[in-house]
C-alpha cells in the first residue's frame, strides 16, 4: 500500500489520508501503529503483543484500511484523461485568442511585459481573426470555450465583437452554446462593451488586486497614474448594467506588497464580495522571480486563509486555489490527470497566428505548435511532439515527483508558474507544490475539527473502533 500520508494533529492523534480515495481517518496512537503495520504488511504475530489484537480483529482493520485505499471506482481510474493530442479527440475545452498584444497598463508584474511577451506591440487584423477561427473550427467539432485576451482586449473591440459574432454564427450551425470569457483590465469599459457583453452573453474576469493602494502601486497606468478608481467605477457600472452577472470573476495577484501591508486574503475577498456579491474571486500568489521586491517570500498565509475560511463561517470567504481542494477532497469529484491544462486541454493563439499550449508561452520560440495558416497544423511532428513532451510531463500517474505526491489527486499546477520561478515549464515548483500541500493538510485537518471524517481508534485495552460519518 503506497503514499498513505500522515498529518499529526498532536502528540496523541494523527491523521492518515489515502490519496488515491481522497479519504481519511483519524487514529490514536495505537491506531496510528496499526495503519502502519498494515500498510508495511507487517504479519499478525510481530503486532498482537503491542496492540493486544486478536488476529480476528486485526483482519477486519486490514480490510477496512484497503477498503479506504482503494484507488478506483466502479473499475474506472481516478482521474479524468482530455488530450487534445489524441487525434480522436475532438473536442477542445479552451481556446484563447490574444485580440492584441498591447496593454494601456504597465502592471510591475505582468509576464506579458506590458502586454506585448516580448514581442512588437500590434493588434489582431479581423483576417487574421476569420483565419484563427476557421482553422480551430474545422478541426474542432465543439470548441466549449472561447476566452477573449491580450494584453487588453478593449484596445480592439471591433475585432473583439467579430469574433464573438463568428462563434454565435457556429452556434446556430452546430446546435451548441460555447461559452465566451473576455479578460480586462476594466479601464476601457464604456457603453459600447456593455452592450456587446449583454448581446453576446460573454463572461468578464477583471484583474482588480483587491485593495486599492496595492492595486495603484502593482497596476498604473503607462504614464505611472493610478488606476483603482477608474477599475473600481467601471467594474460597478458593468455589474449594475448586467443586473449583476458580471463581472464573472475577480481574478487578484497576491503579493509580498499585500502582506507587508497586513492585507489577508480573507479581507481581499471580503473586500471584494462587500461591492460585488454574486463575483467569484480567483486569487494566486504572483508569478515572478524570487528577487522581486513583490515576490512573495512565505506562502503560509495560503494555508492560514484555509483556516480562516472555516473559522469565518458566517461569511462566503472562499476561493479559487481553496475551492480546488474542497472540491478535490469529495470523493466524487473526478480529477484531472494532468497537472496543467496547458497543451492538454487548451491552446492559444498570438495575433500572428501562433499556436502555443498556453497564453503564458507566447512568443517562446521553444513551445510554438505551428501557425494557423500551415495548412497540416494539426498533423504536423511539430505540433504532436511538442504536446505530446507536454502531455508527459504533466501526466500526474507518470511525473515521478506527482506519483509520490499525497495531492496528486487533489492539485491543479502551472507550467507557466513553474517558469517564472525556475526559468524551465518541465521542472516542478516545489515553492507552489509545498503551499498547495500545506492548504491540503490544513483542509483535512478542519474536516477532522469540524468531524467530517471516519474517526478509528485502537488502544491497548480495547479492539472497539468508533465509525462517523465519512468525508
Amino acid at each position: 500500500m503506497d503514499n498513505l500520508h500522515f498529518i499529526s494533529i498532536d502528540s496523541e492523534t494523527t491523521v492518515i489520508f489515502f490519496p488515491d480515495t481522497k479519504r481519511f481517518i483519524k487514529v490514536n496512537k495505537g491506531g496510528h501503529h496499526l495503519v502502519r503495520a498494515i500498510s508495511n504488511d507487517i504479519p499478525y504475530h510481530d503486532i498482537s503483543n503491542d496492540l493486544n489484537i486478536s488476529v480476528e480483529d486485526y483482519e477486519v482493520y486490514k480490510e477496512k484500511i484497503y477498503s479506504l485505499a482503494n484507488c478506483t471506482r466502479n473499475g474506472k481510474n481516478i482521474f479524468r484523461n482530455m488530450h487534445i493530442n489524441e487525434m480522436n479527440i475532438k473536442t477542445l475545452e479552451r481556446l484563447v485568442i490574444h485580440v492584441t498584444n498591447d496593454c494601456n497598463l504597465r502592471c510591475k508584474y505582468c509576464y506579458a511585459h506590458g502586454g506585448a511577451y516580448g514581442g512588437t506591440r500590434s493588434m489582431l487584423s479581423e483576417d487574421m481573426a476569420d483565419i484563427i477561427l476557421d482553422s480551430f473550427y474545422s478541426q474542432f467539432e465543439r470548441i466549449v470555450n472561447v476566452q477573449l485576451f491580450g494584453g487588453e482586449p478593449l484596445m480592439n473591440i471591433k475585432v473583439m465583437e467579430r469574433i464573438c459574432e463568428y462563434v454565435r454564427f457556429k452556434d446556430l450551425q452546430r446546435n451548441q452554446k460555447t461559452n465566451i470569457a473576455l479578460v480586462t483590465n476594466a479601464t476601457l469599459i464604456d457603453d459600447e462593451f456593455i452592450s456587446i457583453v449583454k448581446k453576446y452573453e460573454i463572461h468578464i474576469t477583471i484583474s482588480y488586486d483587491g485593495e486599492v493602494n496595492v492595486n495603484n502601486l502593482l497596476r498604473p497606468y503607462e504614464d505611472g497614474s493610478c488606476t483603482s478608481n477608474d477599475i473600481l467605477n467601471n467594474t460597478l457600472r458593468l455589474y449594475k448594467e448586467t443586473n449583476h452577472s458580471q463581472p464573472e470573476t475577480i481574478e487578484v495577484t497576491y503579493t509580498q506588497y499585500h502582506i507587508e501591508n497586513n492585507i489577508k486574503i480573507v479581507q481581499i475577498i471580503d473586500n471584494i464580495k462587500s461591492m460585488l456579491e454574486n463575483t467569484s474571486v480567483h486569487l494566486v500568489p504572483v508569478s515572478s522571480e524570487e528577487d522581486c521586491s513583490y515576490s512573495i517570500k512565505d506562502l503560509q498565509p495560503f494555508a492560514e486563509s484555509i483556516d480562516e475560511i472555516f473559522n469565518n463561517t458566517d461569511k462566503v470567504y472562499s476561493y479559487s486555489i481553496a475551492d480546488r481542494i474542497f472540491y478535490g477532497l469529495n470523493k466524487e469529484y473526478q480529477p484531472s490527470r494532468h497537472i496543467c491544462v496547458a497543451g492538454n486541454s487548451t491552446l492559444s493563439v498570438s495575433v500572428e497566428g501562433d499556436v502555443y499550449p498556453c497564453f503564458m508561452f507566447t512568443n517562446q520560440d521553444s513551445l510554438c505548435l505551428g501557425n494557423v495558416k500551415d495548412s497540416n497544423l494539426f498533423k504536423s511532428e511539430k505540433f504532436k511532439s511538442k504536446l505530446k513532451k507536454i502531455g508527459e510531463f504533466s501526466d500526474k500517474t507518470k511525473n515521478p515527483e506527482c506519483k509520490k505526491c499525497f495531492i496528486r489527486s487533489l492539485c491543479v499546477g502551472c507550467l507557466g508558474l513553474n517558469a517564472s520561478h525556475n526559468q524551465d515549464h518541465f521542472e516542478i515548483n516545489h515553492k507552489i507544490c509545498n503551499m498547495f500541500r500545506n492548504m491540503a493538510e490544513h483542509a483535512i485537518k478542519q474536516y477532522i475539527k469540524n468531524e467530517m471524517s471516519i474517526e478509528v481508534n485502537q488502544d491497548e485495552k480495547t479492539t472497539e473502533s468508533k465509525y462517523a460519518t465519512s468525508i
